[in-house]
């Protein structure tokens, strides 16, 4: 049976994005001097507690049960729920990583309350994929039928619009990338990506998982074991 919290520990297992994550915000935290930061989808805790020793203030928004008791068990400030939801205070720094859904249009109900928080001078950051069908990953679902009649309800363009509702938007290109020895390994860490939370879609992923396999070989291999790359888009707003 499929299980989001499994799927995410074992991407968690095998990718540097918390890494990358780290060190770029870490140097966008300096040198914006960001003193208070608000990290809505906090997750497991794992980039939340070295983000959080970087800032004088910080606070978690986190919905997950077992994630909570995991930034709480560390020190961290932590609401749980899903937002929108109530937070006291204003932030130098919001931060939405990968909150913003492209197959529920959940952007037009997080954007505008999350700016609500930003302190005046501070910024609004939301960090997702580009849904870019050119990229590694379009390539991918694109070679085994998967993403090419996927519909979303979000565009990454209707993404930056709604940003670009409250200011100036900047954008900047990140690479990580999910390093296995084993093609089985990136198989499973890849479904979690194909599938979110839904199940038809990690189902029909790994039906497809002897093609997926192949093509990672063809394509991803090299003489430490396999690599495969994923971008992020940073995406910022700043208040005025």
């Amino acid at each position: 049976m499929y299980s989001y919290t499994q799927g995410f520990e074992k991407l968690l297992k095998h990718t540097n994005e918390k890494q990358v994550f780290e060190v770029e915000l870490g140097e966008y935290i300096e040198s914006h001097h960001v003193q208070s930061l608000l990290d809505i989808g906090a997750g497991d805790g794992s980039l939340a507690v070295n983000l959080a020793k970087k800032v004088t203030t910080y606070v978690a928004v986190e919905p997950k049960e077992k994630y909570v008791a995991q930034l709480r068990a560390a020190g961290l400030k932590t609401i749980q729920g899903e937002f929108p939801l109530p937070v006291p205070g204003t932030y130098d720094l919001v931060l939405m990583s990968h909150v913003i859904s492209y197959s529920s249009g959940n952007h037009e109900t997080l954007v505008s309350p999350a700016w609500e928080l930003v302190k005046p001078g501070g910024y609004l950051l939301a960090i997702t994929h580009g849904n870019n069908h050119h990229d590694d990953w379009g390539k991918l679902l694109a070679h085994i039928g998967f993403g090419e009649s996927e519909k979303f309800a979000t565009t990454f363009d209707d993404i930056v619009e709604t940003m670009a509702e409250h200011g100036t938007v900047e954008i900047q290109k990140i690479e990580t990338a999910v390093e296995t020895q084993d093609v089985n390994d990136l198989v499973a860490a890849l479904n979690f990506v194909a599938s979110g939370s839904n199940v038809e879609r990690s189902e029909r992923f790994m039906r497809e998982s002897a093609a997926v396999a192949q093509y990672l070989t063809d394509n991803y291999r090299d003489k430490t074991g396999f690599s495969f790359p994923f971008q992020h888009l940073f995406i910022r707003v700043k208040k005025g």
